[in-house]
């Protein structure tokens, strides 16, 4: 029984790792690595039956898979696999072309429940002239079963779904799975972020639960919001500003701002600050010669 108005963090970790490598003595420790692991896997009672996939051929048994092409080598690992391995494959590899990171809730009031309030906070947003967020809903006979965000082929994509149903394992049922999928170079940059992390969990907790935040969707769970307290982020927080408030900060650009470059151009920053009731070691720079603020909800990471 799990106690009144309080979610429980069931699960914390990485689901999926793509890895691959260049030609080469690398290559072959990797096509390696990946081989021991699906050997480990059918020594667990997995069937072991080939791996073909973009030109990559070799096994695959349970939650490992490796195969081999002309130039290099490739290893996709999931689930527990993935959790417990995705750290030295990375080391291993050239590149990281997929890394899935997941929360999994058990919430107080149910997944059905969960999900739909989760689309009702999804279907407030709004963006530029009116246009709705970008989602997909799939509904079962009971409700919302599996809420998208974005799109898989994207650089981000996240979805949030029913564990229980999707797994139809008993250690899951009444459970929602909050999962973030980053590719290409986002992949590779959140794996540098968790290795330098000192909690491994509490990062991929905190990014989770960070990743939504920024995509609309509210807290997911109070355990997840005390792990990722005081942490930095990949992704910057923006809250959401009412209509009135960007009307008020656009008038103070097209009305306000004007006058006061002017004025710190013609060498009367002093004059300015004390005008402002601003501190005197507060930096005023004329516009013409900043940078525009980045627009941290589409940030490019490095690869």
């Amino acid at each position: 029984m799990h106690d009144e108005h309080k979610d429980t963090i069931l699960e914390v970790g990485v689901d999926y790792i793509t890895a691959t490598c260049r030609s080469g003595p690398s290559a072959k420790a990797l096509a390696g690595f990946g081989a021991f692991l699906v050997t480990e896997e059918a020594h667990q009672g997995a069937k072991v039956s080939n791996y073909r996939g973009t030109g990559y051929h070799g096994l695959h048994a349970g939650s490992a898979a490796y195969g081999s092409r002309a130039d290099g080598a490739l290893v996709r690992l999931s689930a527990r696999v993935a959790a417990e391995y995705w750290g030295q494959l990375f080391v291993m590899a050239d590149n990281v072309t997929r890394l899935d990171l997941q929360v999994t809730v058990v919430p107080w009031d149910g997944p059905y429940h969960r999900l739909a309030r989760n689309l009702r906070q999804v279907k407030r947003v709004k963006h530029g002239r009116g246009r709705p967020f970008k989602y997909h809903l799939h509904s079962g006979e009971l409700g919302p079963e599996t809420l998208e965000l974005g799109r898989r082929t994207s650089d981000q994509w996240g979805r949030i779904y029913n564990k229980g149903l999707q797994s139809k394992v008993a250690h899951y049922q009444g459970a929602l799975r909050y999962e973030v999928q980053f590719n290409r170079h986002y992949a590779v940059q959140m794996c540098e972020h968790l290795e330098r992390e000192e909690s491994e969990l509490s990062a991929i907790a905190g990014e989770v639960d960070t990743w939504f935040k920024v995509h609309h969707v509210a807290n997911i769970s109070e355990p997840a919001i005390r792990v990722n307290k005081g942490r930095a982020s990949l992704f910057p927080v923006h809250r959401q500003r009412s209509d009135e408030l960007d009307r008020q900060l656009t008038w103070l650009s097209v009305q306000i701002k004007p006058t006061l470059d002017r004025l710190v151009q013609v060498g009367l920053g002093h004059e300015v600050r004390h005008a402002l009731g601003l501190a005197e070691n507060t930096q005023l720079v004329p516009v013409a010669q900043t940078d525009q603020y980045p627009d941290w909800s589409n940030r490019r990471l490095r690869s």
